[in-house]
């Protein structure tokens, strides 16, 4: 996949993380600005994965030339979901917002999120859905849709999408949209 970000430019040489869209890098910033303010801790990129399933088979008999024997026949492979964020929410700032829905902890409010864009051209929208559920059934954790330009919109926009890549224009969708130091309040 190309990115429309620099592989060079600073969030990649900081971060030194493979995000696999644009979207995911974008959430990540907002993450990362929002932790530098103790809005949110613990962040984990593409924790351990929800095992759904196991391998399924099934047993028939094999009729040989002198015997009958059991054997296994695979039908199913084993299914896997790997969310693309974990992190603790920390500030009531956050929580304000009503735009996550918390798994509650022992000891934190916690989120399991899946980043999405707006646009999806090959991914297939109800393979997320049926995961998010099938994760809820199994396991009791709720999975976050998260569409980044609709939290930034909500909070505050990270300053790798405040401006376009290569000249350092504006970007005219987030005109007017918050920075992470006017979202908190603090003075520059």
């Amino acid at each position: 996949m190309t990115s429309k970000y620099d592989k060079t430019g600073p969030y990649f040489n900081k971060y030194r993380i493979d995000f696999d869209s644009d979207e995911e890098l974008e959430f990540w910033c907002w993450l990362k600005e929002a932790e530098k303010y103790g809005l949110v801790s613990d962040i984990k990129y593409q924790p351990p994965a929800f095992k759904l399933s196991d391998r399924a088979t099934i047993k028939f008999d094999k009729h040989m030339k002198t015997k009958i024997s059991t054997v296994n026949k695979f039908i199913l492979h084993p299914h896997e979901y790997t969310p693309d964020f974990y992190f603790v929410i920390e500030s009531i700032k956050i929580k304000k917002l009503n735009f996550f829905i918390e798994n509650n902890g022992k000891h934190n409010d916690y989120m399991i999120v899946d980043v999405k864009g707006g646009f999806n051209k090959f991914g297939d929208p109800k393979q997320f859905s049926i995961n998010q559920k099938w994760v809820f059934a199994k396991f009791g954790y709720y999975v976050q849709k998260v569409v980044p330009a609709k939290l930034f919109k909500a909070s505050f926009v990270p300053e790798i999408a405040r401006l376009t890549p290569k000249i350092k224009k504006p970007v005219e969708k987030y005109r007017g949209v918050l920075s992470i130091s006017e979202f908190v309040g603090v003075r520059q």
